[in-house]
């Protein structure tokens, strides 16, 4: 099962620094921004050509640090509440 996207959280003082970071590091991976969310670009989106997999996303509450989303495929395409249940189960 492939990972469809990452998101990693942090506070909006250190936001830009983060972007910037990430863009020169992943530049030799072809990576760049893709899409920004937000009037003050709250939320960045870089890829490498097939849209944004990789987001950076500000914020200050107690949200947690990082997000994965995994991409389902045959019998389970469409079915977020039985992998969240077993997932849930098995913790």
């Amino acid at each position: 099962m492939p990972i469809d996207h990452i998101g990693i959280r942090v506070k909006q003082d250190d936001h830009k620094k983060t972007v910037e970071f990430y863009i020169a590091t992943l530049k030799p991976l072809n990576y760049k921004k893709v899409m920004a969310i937000g009037p003050n670009e709250e939320s960045v989106g870089l890829g490498a050509g097939r849209g944004s997999d990789f987001w950076i996303v500000t914020s200050d509450t107690h949200a947690p640090p990082s997000h994965f989303a995994f991409t389902a495929e045959g019998k389970f395409k469409g079915r977020r509440e039985t992998f969240y249940g077993i997932s849930r189960h098995n913790s």
